[in-house]
């Protein structure tokens, strides 16, 4: 294997580690919550914080992964993609430290599941665009779907951990566990989620900074450099010793800019080169260079085009409106509390904490195989036919589930293996459908929905809206749960995922095959 192979390989492990990284730290509470969360939920537990604390530090990596969103895309333009990967996985590793050096100590624990989140939200931004960057038009399926398994690889580790730490060290609901023992559990769940944090860091050392991130820079520093020599241009008719100093300080800074912008070119097309090779670089640098044009004439033609064109036209309003109803009900089924609570359901439904572990660790490994299915049917079955048959599977799913817990509550049927496991299968038949459908379908299909005079600004406050609501689900998910009990709230879930249906059946156009001009062109002749 020649050495461009060997660094495209590492290129697309290491980043798509960011995926195994991304929903790790949000995920990793599910093991802890037998030992951390209240008592009366949680036999056995050290009872170090309330139902609605556990709630808020569930939530927490959600809330501050959205507002990091708002700020990732500003920080990565100005401190570069590999910097703001490297920030990114130096405070998920640091967010160890106030879980798990202060015993039990609230404003401490919120602090690092806060910064968990700001990782997680830096890391949602800055590695899909580093990999789109880098990668040839051949290769960019492969970094998404890369991305994409990784997270599922890191929910499933997440469940790996559990299972060894209840194995090894003992289950929280065991009496001949000491509560040194449990202490020492839930740390080390904590603790473990610095090895991905620490290995991809490790890893992002060796990647050469994004090629289209060292053009535009260089492009920024001669357009700087060629305003200085207008400047000095301009200056040239001006008499005195004042105007001459000012002049010649123009031209030695416009001489400094060009060379600094002629250094970023050079190390753009060797980061192209080196998982490209020569040959294919000068190819890519040249649609860099002629892509640039085309876009600055876009711009113009949009602002041209723009004159006069309201926003409150149908086709705009119209696909941002069914983009963000689609993006509402993606987190109104629950999916992050589910994934975040999953333990301590199974346990309530009457499996032990040893089994609810091994429970665990077999529903997150089945999304794995689904996703690579699903990565194979989406240019070929359709967008809207993924997310139709995966919006009715949660259906079925999360009604089966919420009966299972109805007959529990009703008391016909007793805790035990099987109402545990009937509630196991219901949640993996949910995961399964998301994975098919909205796992996949959504953000390739809104970001095609998307007009593009909207787009980077629609697509924005949809990821936004789309994290708030995952945010209040899970804030909510333990004090409803408390309130009402799992059948009431697995009952409305699947009420929002038939609204999911309802709105890719009827309100959602099928995107796959067609341009995106040829998808504009569709709402505008709905005016």
């Amino acid at each position: 294997m020649d050495k461009v192979k060997r660094y495209a390989i590492y290129l697309l492990v290491i980043a798509g580690c960011g995926g195994l990284l991304f929903d790790f730290g949000g995920t990793i509470i599910g093991p802890a919550l037998p030992y951390i969360g209240p008592v009366d939920e949680n036999p056995g537990s050290l009872g170090l914080f309330t139902t609605v604390q556990v709630s808020h530090l569930s939530s927490a990596v959600v809330m501050c992964a959205a507002l990091a969103c708002l700020a990732a895309g500003w920080l990565t333009e100005k401190l570069g993609r590999k910097l703001m990967m490297l920030i990114s996985a130096a405070i998920a590793a640091l967010a160890c430290l106030p879980i798990c050096l202060v015993e039990g100590n609230y404003p401490m624990f919120f602090l690092g599941r806060a910064m968990q989140g700001v990782a997680a939200g830096f890391i949602g931004v800055v590695v899909p665009m580093y990999l789109a960057e880098c990668l040839d038009a051949n290769s960019r399926g492969k970094g998404a779907g890369m991305f994409q398994l990784l997270d599922f690889v890191g929910i499933s580790f997440c469940s790996i951990v559990g299972f060894v730490v209840v194995h090894t060290i003992g289950a929280a609901d065991d009496a001949a566990v000491s509560a040194a023992s449990k202490s020492l559990a839930w740390k080390t769940i904590f603790w473990s989620s610095a090895a991905p944090a620490v290995l991809f860091f490790l890893g992002a050392l060796g990647l050469r900074e994004s090629p289209r991130w060292l053009y535009k820079r260089g492009l920024s520093l001669m357009r700087i450099s060629q305003q200085r020599l207008a400047s000095a241009e301009a200056m040239k008719n001006d008499e005195g010793p004042l105007y001459g100093g000012i002049m010649k300080s123009l031209e030695r800074e416009a001489v400094r800019a060009r060379e600094k912008a002629e250094d970023f070119f050079k190390l753009g097309y060797y980061s192209l080169a080196a998982n490209n090779g020569e040959t294919k670089a000068k190819e890519i640098l040249a649609e860099m260079v002629a892509a640039d044009k085309a876009e600055a004439a876009e711009k113009t033609a949009l602002t041209a085009a723009a004159k006069g064109d309201s926003l409150f036209q149908r086709k705009y309003v119209l696909p941002f409106c069914i983009s963000l109803a689609i993006l509402v009900c993606n987190q109104a089924i629950g999916f992050n509390a589910i994934q975040y609570f999953s333990i301590p359901m199974f346990m309530k439904a009457g499996l032990s904490q040893a089994t609810a572990n091994a429970a665990n660790l077999v529903v997150w490994l089945v999304p794995i195989p689904v996703t690579v299915v699903a990565l194979g049917l989406v240019d070929k079955s359709g967008r809207k036919t993924l997310l139709k048959t995966g919006t009715l599977g949660m259906v079925v799913a999360l009604v089966g589930v919420a009966t299972t817990f109805l007959m529990l509550e009703k008391g016909s049927v007793s805790t035990g293996a099987f109402a545990g496991w009937a509630t196991v299968a219901g949640i993996a038949l949910f995961v399964a459908s998301f994975s098919i459908g909205p796992g996949v379908v959504v953000w390739l299909a809104l970001s095609e929905l998307m007009p593009s005079r909207i787009r980077a600004n629609g697509m924005a406050i949809a990821l936004f809206v789309n994290q708030m609501v995952a945010f209040a689900i899970a804030d909510a998910f333990l004090p409803w749960q408390k309130a009402c009990g799992y059948a009431v709230i697995f009952y409305s879930l699947a009420f929002f995922a038939f609204l999911y249906f309802l709105a890719a059946a009827f309100l959602l156009p099928e995107t796959k095959g067609k341009t995106l001009e040829e998808i504009e062109r569709y709402f505008s002749r709905r005016d």
